[in-house]
This record gives structure tokens, C-alpha cells and sequence, in this order.
């Protein structure tokens, strides 16, 4: 009995604050477990608080193994599994304990009961902190074979960690432990309950099950269940699907537990290196990131980057239909604002054009918005520059000129700065005030004052000349616009927009075009195709182009750079890159009925593009070198698709002029649209024009022809009501317009009218089969598409068959023939699906299949009487088997419906709670019966349980009733002898009691009677002897 209180004193042995343990100082009990309990104390060597665990109840044996374990488990160092510092023994207490890190934070198994579950990345994050911890101790050779939320905690960062790795083992020893089941029962693998090896894909499995209990809010096999019935569940059940309890749940999450709880390890991850891969690629797709503008969550793949204003992780909500721009960029243009750049600096070269012309001296003030202004006076033999800055010097430290450099070279810089500057301002006016006019002096407008003044010692002349090129050259950088240069067959194309430039590359013309990404092959892809020798150099819109991306994009020259090649640049070896090629153009600068062009001018403007592309030349003028190798190209390549788009645009003017005042449309005109048309193919305007004058056939041809391409470049921009006109215009010019009408089948398509698209489809296929080789393509893609409208349309199915042979498609062929066999023979016509099938075998002759179904079918001939016949005889004999089978039914109903009929017969005469039982299981039996023969057999089936349960009711309020009445009795007999025995009169308590059970008819309250007579007998028996010993 000692030895049993000692070790009770042993076992709830705790320690008080400020008790030395070790090295040890306690401070206070953090919590008691089944292995131990646990405390806070302070480590006086390592100057640091620490967790202090006391084991319980360990035997020898057990303390051994521990010990020999807990050595190399006080070896693992990962900040994903919780240090052990110590294992030491106190001997006042005999008790062992281990010294560890203390985790400022919570156990899972303590938040799952305080917030019921985590959220899936929150989980997903904790299960690879875990995984990471197991990876290095299962490296380090240990399994820990506890797995479980109370042995994962959370620390104030938010990083998961492994403890108690008071069950660990060695991976060596894991195979001769196997006797020893341990673990928790909820999280235990298979081969844990059923004493098999174990190695880490059982902590997968114990890992695993975490997870879903950390999503699910339960472990995998909830319920009371004792340890005998999880190990039944764990061995061959699976658990509740967790997208049942968590429904949002996402299928990569669940597909990864379910293989994590494998019952087999084979079926498991293998490893935990594998399973932190695939848990790593989950939480890549699931990862969230907050749009830095409306603050909404998003996956990486729901997120893009501004190239305009830098924002990173925008909601695809802010990126502008078919842009690759925000909604709230300060730097975004609408089509109309680029219109609006492009006219104004269209102003700029007009003014400056017309002043150069006039050879008038005079002042050209240029006003921005806001204070910003420059004089420019313009004299024969110099030009003064004057702006609104203080001084001279202020204006050189401004834009770091050194104030020794020669006045010249330095005024010259400033020239060119300003000029660029001016550039960039929001213009509200330019004008020119001439000194003379009409041969006198002209008084000039009151002007605010312009302190800081520049020189130039050149003429007026040669400065406007220089001014224009550089109006010219900022509006060709930074103007929207493509280029497309062909050379060998290969084509570059270059897309300037407001956010950058996009680089394209076309091997042949069959293949797509691919976005250069790189810096160092766009340049060498540019040098390639911008030489002397290249064939076609054509102005491109937008539209022209793939749908471009961000990341496609290059960014743009400076303005910077533009500044330092204007100040530094030789003026008139710079105006020699930036050539007015309409000046080779009769007639140009002012629209004429007499305008003449010949297939020679464009040949020489074609020339002298390609003589602009000297790079050695272009790369050594001066400010260049501050200048990045592809910037230099990109300015050279934006240079030539302004002057293209120039030509194109003095073509098509003197056009619209001769078509709008002659109302015709003459060869001459014809080859100057042409012309056009090769060098700005995408051009509204032209494409508009061409289709005027259209009145004999061939004209009607080509004005559907280019409504056509009207209607494609609109369907291009998804504009699809204007592309549908252009469309129908093109078709009022010919009803053959096949181009036209694929155009009308795919908005057709797109919108779901698939009525439509069949309409058009059909009208569609023999026209294009008119075309033969050079429709075919189109005519596969109609048919291709139809058969997703209609898999029965068969004639589609018959033209594919025929292309996909002439192509040697044979794969595809065969699928066809196939599915025209099988729809032949679901008709039942079985001599065409014959055909297909001899077809196939054309094709491929080792299909064994269909050589027995065409033998079958040969064969079938001669067996075609006795077929008839066996048809005869089958039919009757199986008419008069159904016959026999329907009486059958009808008698075998019958029979049952008679039995139906006196049970509830019965049932209805007697409802007595004789045999209750009996009759309530016949009544619910009869209930669920089929009765054809019966009627209302449900309903008084029904009735007459409803009736059952309503005696039964009765019976047992009676019951209840009486047991009341008789317990009232009880207490009073009981009280009334009870008042007998107080009065020690037992005598009269005994004859009290044997009269009242006379009286009593219920054996069960006799009974009780009796006993307390008894009772009370005994009691005067032992007053009696007392009275006399």
C-alpha cells in the first residue's frame, strides 16, 4: 500500500516556479500530455527560455530505446523541426526529460479548435513547412510515426514546426520495431496498425491525413470510434470525400491527399522530396495576389503588367479589351488621341513647309498650354532663339552645358533641346509673323518677355530644313505605326505603339508570326532583313500584327535620345537620313487632276528607302554613340515607316481628288491605288475608295474583293457589326463573293447562331469546290466547322474524306470513312456502309475487323431466305412467348394482390393491440406493395398504421397513467410506515403492510411490498434482540 502511494507521488510529481532542474530554472507548466508534461523554464547556460517536457511513466526497457534514439533526434538542426538542446535525468524525482526549444506560438490541434479549420493556402503552406522538416530528418535516417496537429505548431510568423519527436525511430531500426504499434490511431498508417516495415511514406500518410483534418475541421475518419474500428477504417475504407465537407476545395488539393492516405506505400509519393515538387506547384497555381488598385485577390495567372505606368499584378479587370494596357494609365491614347498626334505634328511640317517656301523673315512663336513659349526670329544670315528662362548661364547649368564650350556649339545644343522639348508640350499654337507683308512693315503682337537669347550663325533656310527633319523624326518615333520588311522569303515586322515597340519574324509565308524576345536576336534579325537587297518593305497597321503581350514589348528611344542626336548631330548630314521622298513625287505637296505616277517613281522610292540602310554610316554620325545598337536601328526603322506612310497618303489624295471630281475610276487612277495599296495595304480610307466606280463585272469583282478586305480588317479589331456590312456590301456586289460569305460564317459561329452557320455552310461548299485547288483549304475548314454545328451533315463528311486523301491524311480519312459507315449503317443501309468499309480496307488492309464484317456481309446473301423464314417463325413464336409472359405476370399479380387483400382485410377488422408488433410490420409491408387489383391498397395501408400507432399511443398513456397512481401509493405506504417505525411500532407496521398487499392485484408493487416487510421485520427482530441480549 506505501509502495502504491510513492509511486501515485511519483507520477503527479510537478514542479513549482523557481525550482532548479539542471541547468534549468522553472517559470511556469505549459501543459500535461500523455508522454509528459511540459514546462517554461529558463536555460541558465544558454542565457534563453526553453521547453522543459517530463516523461511519465517510463519503464527501462522504453527509457533505452529513447535514449538511443533521442541521440540522433538532438542532431536534427532545421528551422522546420523544434531543437532539442538535452536529455537529462533528475534523481530526487527519478524522472527524465528533455530540454528543447521553446516555440513562441500555438499547436495546430489548439487553433483547429478554436477556428474549426484553416484556409487552403494557410494549410497548404503549414503541410510544406512540415515536408520540408521531414525531408531532412528522414535524410538524416529518423521517421517520426506521430504526425498529427498536435505535434505541428504555428510560430508568430507563421512558419510551421515539427515537435515531439518522442516516437521517432531510425529508419534502420524501423523494420525490427515492428512488433511495437505506435502512434495515434487517427493518423496511423496501414502498415502501423498491421505491424509491417514502416519508412517516411508512413509520415506521408500520417501527413496527409493532417491536411485533411486541417481543411475538413475532423480527421480523415471521424465519429466515436474505438481503436479495433479505425483500424478496420484505415486498413480498407476510404474517407468522406473532402470536396463533400469543403466544396470549394480545389481538385489539385484532393487529388494530392487522396494519394498522400494511399493505402499502399507504393501508391503514395514515394518520397518527400516528390511530394514538396508537387505541393510546390499546387500552392504556385493557388497563390493569391492583391491587385495593388482595387485590392481583389487573384492567381498569377489572373494578373498582368502595365507596360506604361509600371504597375506590377494588376486585375485583368484593368487591362483594356484587345490592349495591353491598363484602364487608369495616365499615359494611355485612344485611337482618336494618336489622330490627334498625328495631325498636330502634320500642323507643325505644314507651317514650317510654308514658311520655307515663302522665304519670308520673320518671328515663329511656339505657345504651349502653360508658360512654356519660343521665339524663333529668323534672319537671312542667322537665326535667335528666346525663351522665358532668366538667363543664359542658368539655362546651360540646366541642362548641364558646360559654360566654357564654345558659344556656337553650346547655342547650337540649346537650339536642339528646346526643340525637342517643344516637341513633347501639349501645343496650343505655332504661328509665324512675317516682317514684310504686301511690301510693308508689319507691327507685331505684344509678346511676354523672352530674357535668354540664342544664336545661330546660319540662314533661315537651312534651319527650317533642319527643324522640319526633326519634327519629322519625333513624329516617326513616336507615332503608332508597323513595318514589314521581306528578304528571302523571310519577313521582320516592326509594331510601334505609345507603350513600346513589338518585334515579329515570319519564316515563309505559311508560317505564323513569332514575337522576338530577345534584344540581341531582334537586332540581328533587323540587320538581316534591313539591307539593300530586301524585296518589299510595306507600312503595317496594328491590326496586321499578332494580339500583342507585355512582355513582347521593347521600350521605346528616349526622348533623351532623340535630344542628344539632335545637339550633337551634324545638321546637315542628319537631314540626308530623313529624306522628303515625296519630293519625287510630281505635283505632291498639292493635290492635281494632273498627277502622273508610273511604276518607275515607285521604283525609285522603293531605291532610295533602300539606300537609306548604310548602318556603318548610320551608327558613326555624331550622338550616336551615346545611343543603345537597337535604339539606333529602331529610330532608322520608324524613319522609313513615316516616309512610306507619306507616300501612301500623297497617293491616295490625288486618288480621292481625280475619283471625286471625274466620278471615275481610269487606269491611270487604278495604278495609283495599286500602288498605294503596296505600300499601305491596311488603309481604310484607300480600301473605301477603291470600291467607288465599280460598274462593269470586273469592277463589281474587285469591289466586292476589297469590301471583303474591308469587312476582314474590321473583323480583325472584333468589330464585327461593321465587318457584317462590309460583308453584305461586298455580296450585293457579287453573290460569289465565297470570301465574303467565311467571313459572315465565322461572326456567325462566334455568335452561336448555328442555324446560320449551317445556311451559309451549305451555300458555301460548292463554291469553294468551284475553286478546286485554291479552295480547298477554305472548303476543309467549313466542312471541318459544320460538323461541330452538325455531326450528321454527311455530305461535309464525303468532301473531308476526299481532301484528307488527296492530302494523305490517312489518320483522319479513315476516321471519316468510318463515320459515314456508321451512319449508314444506323439507317440500315448497309450496301453504302459496305462501300466505306471496302474504302477503309483500301487504306489500311490489315483491319481484320472489317474484312469479317464485309465477309459477313457477302456471306449474308445466301442465308437470305432462311433469314426470312427464321424471321417468320421467330416473330410468332416470340409473340406468343410474350403473350404467355404478360398472363403470367397478370396471374402471378393476381396471387400476390388476393394476399394484399386479406391482410388488409384483417388488418381493418381488428385493430386491437393484440399482437401490435406483428401488425404494425404487415401494415408498413403492405404500405410499399405494388397492387394492381387492390384499390387504395397504400392509402389504407396508411390508415391503418396511422390507427396502430394511435392505440399504441393510448395503450402506453394508460400504462403511464397507472404507474403514476401506483407510485403515489408506495410513497404513502411507505410514509405511513415510516410514521410506524418512528414510533418503534413495529408490530402495527407488519400487519399495516401485509393487509395493503392483500388488498394490492399488480404482482409487481406486491413485490415491492414484500420487501418492505421484510424490511421491517428485520428491523423488529433486531429491536427485540437488543431488548433482550
Amino acid at each position: 500500500m506505501l509502495q502504491e502511494e510513492k509511486l501515485e507521488q511519483k507520477q503527479n510529481f510537478d514542479l513549482l516556479p523557481g525550482t532548479v532542474l539542471g541547468k534549468c530554472k522553472i517559470e511556469a507548466m505549459l501543459g500535461r500530455g500523455g508522454m509528459g508534461t511540459v514546462y517554461r523554464a529558463y536555460h541558465e547556460l544558454l542565457q534563453t527560455q526553453v521547453a522543459i517536457k517530463i516523461l511519465h511513466n517510463a519503464s527501462a526497457e522504453s527509457l533505452k530505446s529513447f535514449f538511443e534514439e533521442a541521440q540522433s533526434i538532438a542532431k536534427l538542426e532545421h528551422p522546420n523541426i523544434m531543437k532539442i538542446y538535452d536529455i537529462e535525468h533528475h534523481e530526487e524525482s527519478g524522472k527524465h526529460y528533455i530540454v528543447t526549444q521553446l516555440i513562441a506560438g500555438k499547436a495546430l490541434d489548439s487553433m483547429l479548435s478554436e477556428q474549426g479549420s484553416f484556409h487552403v493556402l494557410e494549410a497548404l503552406k503549414i503541410v510544406m513547412d512540415a515536408t520540408k522538416g521531414l525531408i531532412y530528418a528522414h535524410q538524416k535516417g529518423i521517421i517520426h510515426r506521430d504526425i498529427k496537429p498536435a505535434n505541428i505548431m504555428l510560430d508568430d510568423h507563421g512558419n510551421g514546426k515539427l515537435t515531439d519527436f518522442g516516437l521517432a525511430c531510425s529508419l534502420d531500426s524501423s523494420n525490427a520495431n515492428v512488433a511495437k504499434i505506435v502512434g495515434t490511431p487517427h493518423y496511423m498508417a496501414p502498415e502501423q496498425w498491421s505491424n509491417e516495415a514502416m519508412d517516411q511514406r508512413t509520415d506521408i500518410y500520417a501527413l496527409g491525413g493532417t491536411f485533411y483534418h486541417l481543411l475538413a475541421g475532423c480527421p480523415p475518419f471521424k465519429g466515436d470510434y474505438s481503436v479495433v474500428e479505425l483500424l478496420k477504417k484505415h486498413l480498407s475504407e476510404n474517407p468522406c470525400p473532402l470536396e463533400q465537407i469543403v466544396p470549394d476545395v480545389p481538385t489539385s488539393i484532393v487529388l494530392c491527399i487522396r494519394k498522400m492516405m494511399a493505402k499502399l506505400p507504393g501508391d503514395r509519393f514515394q518520397n518527400c522530396e516528390e511530394l514538396l515538387v508537387h505541393l510546390e506547384e499546387i500552392y504556385s497555381s493557388l497563390k493569391t495576389i492583391p491587385c495593388p488598385r482595387c485590392g481583389r485577390e487573384n492567381t498569377k495567372e489572373h494578373v498582368f503588367h502595365c507596360p506604361r505606368c509600371k504597375t506590377q499584378n494588376l486585375c485583368l479587370n484593368h487591362l483594356l479589351a484587345h490592349k495591353h494596357y491598363c484602364d487608369h494609365c495616365e499615359e494611355m491614347v485612344t485611337e482618336a488621341e494618336e489622330q490627334s498626334l498625328l495631325q498636330e505634328l502634320q500642323q507643325w511640317l505644314e507651317t514650317l513647309t510654308k514658311i520655307l517656301i515663302g522665304k519670308d523673315d520673320g518671328i515663329l512663336h511656339i505657345q504651349e498650354s502653360g508658360e512654356n513659349s519660343l521665339l524663333f526670329n529668323l534672319f537671312p544670315d542667322m537665326v535667335e532663339l528666346k525663351t522665358r528662362d532668366l538667363n543664359y548661364e542658368g539655362v546651360l547649368t540646366r541642362y548641364n552645358i558646360p559654360l566654357e564650350m564654345d558659344r556656337n556649339t553650346a547655342d547650337k545644343s540649346v537650339f536642339a533641346i528646346k526643340i525637342a522639348e517643344a516637341l513633347g508640350w501639349n501645343i496650343q499654337k505655332m504661328k509665324f509673323y512675317a516682317t514684310k507683308q504686301d511690301n510693308m512693315t508689319r507691327s507685331f503682337p505684344l509678346l511676354p518677355p523672352h530674357p535668354a537669347n540664342f544664336v545661330i550663325q546660319d540662314n533661315a533656310k537651312n534651319f527650317l530644313k533642319h527643324f522640319i527633319s526633326l519634327v519629322r523624326l519625333y513624329k516617326s518615333t513616336f507615332v503608332p505605326g508597323g513595318l514589314m520588311v521581306k528578304r528571302s522569303n523571310k519577313t521582320v515586322g516592326v509594331l510601334f505603339t505609345r507603350s513600346g515597340v513589338a518585334i515579329t519574324q515570319q519564316q515563309d509565308e505559311n508560317s505564323p508570326q513569332e514575337f522576338i524576345q530577345d534584344e540581341e536576336a531582334a537586332i540581328d534579325a533587323l540587320k538581316e532583313a534591313l539591307q539593300r537587297d530586301c524585296s518589299q518593305i510595306i507600312y503595317r497597321e496594328a491590326i496586321a500584327f499578332p494580339p500583342i503581350h507585355a512582355e513582347a514589348l521593347f521600350a521605346l528611344p528616349e526622348k533623351m535620345d532623340l535630344e542628344r542626336l539632335i545637339s550633337q548631330g551634324n545638321w546637315e548630314q542628319f537631314q540626308s537620313y530623313i529624306p522628303d521622298l515625296t519630293a519625287l513625287i510630281p505635283n505632291a505637296k498639292t493635290p492635281s487632276l494632273n498627277f502622273k505616277w508610273s511604276e518607275l517613281q515607285a521604283r525609285q522610292i522603293h531605291h532610295r528607302l533602300t539606300s537609306m540602310m548604310r548602318w556603318k554610316e548610320w551608327f558613326e554620325l555624331p550622338g550616336m554613340e551615346t545611343i543603345s545598337v537597337f535604339h539606333r536601328i529602331l529610330i532608322m526603322v520608324a524613319v522609313i515607316k513615316e516616309l512610306i506612310r507619306d507616300v501612301a497618303n500623297v497617293l491616295l489624295e490625288n486618288a480621292r481628288l481625280y475619283i471625286t471630281t471625274t466620278n471615275k475610276m481610269d487606269k491611270s487612277c487604278e495604278l495609283i491605288l495599286k500602288s498605294a495599296e503596296g505600300m499601305s495595304p491596311d488603309n481604310l480610307e484607300l480600301l473605301k475608295l477603291m470600291t467607288r466606280g465599280a460598274t462593269t463585272p470586273n469592277r463589281r469583282e474587285q469591289a466586292a474583293e476589297y469590301f471583303t478586305k474591308l469587312g476582314d480588317l474590321y473583323l480583325q479589331r472584333d468589330q464585327t457589326n461593321k465587318a457584317t456590312a462590309y460583308y453584305r456590301c461586298a455580296l450585293e456586289y457579287s453573290t460569289k463573293a465565297e470570301m465574303a460569305k467565311l467571313g459572315l460564317l465565322e461572326i456567325a459561329y462566334r455568335n452561336g447562331e448555328y442555324k446560320e452557320v449551317e445556311k451559309l455552310g451549305v451555300d458555301l461548299i460548292p463554291l469553294l469546290k468551284a475553286n478546286g485547288t485554291q479552295g480547298q483549304s477554305n472548303l476543309k475548314k467549313v466542312c471541318e466547322l459544320l460538323l461541330t454545328v452538325d455531326k450528321g451533315l454527311v455530305e461535309c463528311r464525303k468532301e473531308l474524306t476526299d481532301i484528307y486523301v488527296q492530302e494523305g491524311n490517312t489518320i483522319k480519312a479513315i476516321s471519316e470513312f468510318e463515320a459515314l459507315a456508321d451512319f449508314y449503317q444506323q439507317i440500315g443501309k448497309e450496301e453504302q456502309s459496305m462501300q466505306y468499309y471496302m474504302r477503309i480496307l483500301e487504306l489500311s488492309p490489315d483491319r481484320e475487323d472489317l474484312k469479317q464484317k464485309v465477309k459477313a456481309y457477302q456471306d449474308k446473301g445466301k442465308k437470305i431466305l432462311e433469314s426470312i423464314i427464321l424471321e417468320k417463325i421467330s416473330k410468332k413464336l416470340c409473340a406468343a412467348i410474350g403473350v404467355i409472359f404478360i398472363l403470367s405476370l397478370l396471374l402471378w399479380q393476381a396471387f400476390q394482390d388476393w394476399h394484399s387483400y386479406l391482410c388488409i382485410h384483417f388488418l381493418e377488422k381488428d385493430i386491437s393491440l393484440e399482437n401490435l408488433q406483428e401488425k404494425e410490420t404487415m401494415a408498413s409491408w403492405l404500405s410499399d406493395r405494388f397492387a394492381l387489383f387492390v384499390p387504395n391498397l397504400k392509402e389504407r395501408s396508411d390508415f391503418v398504421l396511422q390507427q396502430l400507432k394511435r392505440a399504441k399511443r393510448q395503450r402506453e398513456n394508460e400504462r403511464n397513467q397507472t404507474l403514476q397512481k401506483w407510485q403515489k401509493r408506495v410513497e404513502l405506504i411507505k410514509a405511513i410506515v415510516k410514521g410506524y417505525e418512528n414510533s418503534k411500532n413495529f408490530l402495527a407496521a407488519i400487519d399495516f403492510c401485509e393487509n395493503i398487499r392483500k388488498e394490492i392485484y399488480d404482482k409487481e408493487y406486491q413485490k415491492k411490498i414484500e420487501l418492505l416487510e421484510k424490511e421491517i421485520k428485520q428491523k423488529n427482530r433486531i429491536q427485540s434482540e437488543n431488548k433482550n441480549p
